[in-house]
């Protein structure tokens, strides 16, 4: 990993580099155009006044021209070009997944069959899983691309936004540097107030600030780290950003030891939420569910309307076998996002782990208002209408089930055991009215 970064960096380095060839060559093409209008001004004895002015004012607008373009209309042409060769990238991607996905399914439907155990099916399986471990490689790849890209298109638009901040940065500097000649720190330390200096968030100007109070009289120590503090805060926070978007492509390949590597790298120098989310998934995923609740606890410190923390807490709760409070966090998540069915879905298996099959039915229904083709949500409410010995419920729910998902192991399976039980129910229930009739009257 780090020899991929050394070499990305390697590469921003050379394009930085053709950036300032290219600036130089604008500048000789401009001196150029300006040394040739004063050879014409020589020639002027040979033509005509008209000719002489046609000559220098093309000249003029040339090399205006090139400026405009190095300086303004490249770098966001290049935007336009990386915005595009990242939807390409993202389609690329998307296709890849949608290749796995088939094949998965293939997978799928070859071991549901009774003849898997053959060899000419295993060896079929075993060519798809080949393909499907290609196929991730290539993900990666793409994965890989796209992120240089991403950060190339990044640098541009800073050096757009930067282009454009660069007459106000410029205009601070000289006015500044004016009084700073003239000994009068006061005057220069008014046009470089923090107010002006945010507009530009020039790191230089911060410095400049930062060494004209150690000049100034009343030197104010404090103010002076603040300035300083103000660079190593821009710097870190791309450093911390750069942990994290790492973090995320380590987590998106399931790698979540390294990402988790990387998130802690990110909060150390920028701790928030998003990160403390991400990290606190990846423990989740790496089956470490204590260290993920924690992690989830400080996501809702900071934002306590974060609805995606408490529904991951409930979820981390309920596999640690802490219904009750997996419920609580279920509660939260419901407050903040009525609409989300999995909630509902997840808080209906908690009160079912609890034998409250009652209120499990009324989260499974609701889960199922908000997707009526919810097969895993129709089978628990199945099974949950079997505990409480309603068959013909049950029943109901599990052919749901299988009209959504044939191939619903627990709906498959649970309904050949109610109907054997309705039977016997029957059989019982007429046994018993049988009985009645030929007990004699009292």
């Amino acid at each position: 990993m780090d020899s991929e970064s050394g070499q990305r960096r390697e590469k921003n380095n050379k394009n930085n580099k053709n950036n300032e060839n290219m600036k130089k060559i604008v500048i000789i093409i401009t001196i150029l155009a300006v040394g040739l209008t004063f050879g014409f001004a020589w020639w002027k004895k040979m033509c005509s006044d008209e000719f002489f002015i046609i000559t220098c004012g093309v000249f003029t607008v040339v090399a205006g021209l090139l400026c405009l373009y190095e300086f303004l209309l490249k770098d966001k042409g290049v935007v336009v070009k990386y915005e595009k060769e990242i939807a390409d990238k993202n389609k690329e991607i998307k296709g890849i997944e949608q290749q796995i996905k088939d094949k998965e399914k293939q997978i799928e439907q070859l071991e549901q069959l009774r003849e898997s155990d053959t060899e000419k099916n295993q060896l079929i399986i075993q060519g798809l899983k080949v393909q499907i471990a290609e196929l991730y490689k290539e993900k990666v790849k793409l994965c890989e691309e796209k992120g240089d890209l991403e950060k190339q298109l990044e640098q541009t638009k800073k050096i757009i936004k930067k282009n454009e901040e660069n007459d106000f940065a410029g205009t601070l500097f000289r006015k500044a540097n004016k009084y700073f000649d003239e000994k009068d720190f006061e005057k220069a330390l008014k046009v470089l107030s923090i107010e002006n200096l945010e507009k530009c968030n020039d790191p230089k100007l911060w410095i400049f600030r930062a060494e004209l109070l150690k000049f100034e009289k009343k030197s104010n120590y404090k103010e002076e780290i603040e300035c300083y503090k103000n660079i190593i805060d821009e710097l870190e926070t791309d450093l911390a950003m750069t942990y994290f978007i790492t973090g995320v492509t380590h987590q998106d390949f399931c790698d979540c030891k390294k990402a988790i590597e990387y998130y802690e790298k990110a909060i150390r120098l920028n701790p928030n939420e998003e990160t403390y989310y991400k990290i606190g998934v990846a423990y989740q995923d790496s089956g470490n569910c204590e260290t993920a609740i924690e992690y989830y606890e400080k996501v809702l410190k900071l934002n306590p309307n974060d609805e995606k923390a408490p529904y991951k807490m409930g979820v981390a709760h309920q596999k640690l076998g802490n219904y009750k409070k997996a419920i609580d966090c279920y509660e939260k998540a419901v407050k903040l996002n009525p609409n989300n069915e999995e909630t509902h879905y997840k808080m209906g298996v908690a009160y079912q782990k609890l034998d409250n099959c009652k209120k499990a039915i009324k989260q499974y229904r609701k889960a199922i208002e908000l997707k009526p083709d919810f097969a895993e949500a129709h089978s628990s409410m199945g099974t949950a209408y079997q505990i409480l010995g309603n068959y013909k419920k049950a029943i109901e729910c599990y052919k749901k089930a299988i009209e959504l998902n044939p191939k619903d192991e627990n709906a498959n399976r649970n309904i050949k055991i109610v109907q054997e039980n309705l039977n016997q129910q029957k059989i019982a229930n007429a046994s018993t009215r049988k009985n009645k009739k030929q007990m004699p009257n009292a």
